[in-house]
């Protein structure tokens, strides 16, 4: 799992600018705890079972949008 922008001590931008930073989003705000739980709960669950060797990334669109550039 590659987290995008989330807050955290890790991620002291996100954290202490978040509305700033979510404006470069895609989805327009940062990631919430939820999100990651998510993600990690699919990869638990039977229907991540046949997932292998990916990384899944949690980030609102970023990556993607940054590709398109």
């Amino acid at each position: 799992i590659a987290p995008g922008a989330f807050a955290s001590e890790m991620n002291r931008v996100a954290r202490d600018q978040g509305d700033e930073v979510a404006k470069r989003i895609p989805s327009r705000r940062i990631g919430t705890d939820e999100d990651m739980q998510g993600v990690a709960i699919y990869l638990a669950s039977r229907a991540g079972d046949y997932v292998v060797g990916q990384t899944i990334a949690v980030d609102g669109g970023i990556a993607w949008a940054q590709l398109a550039v």
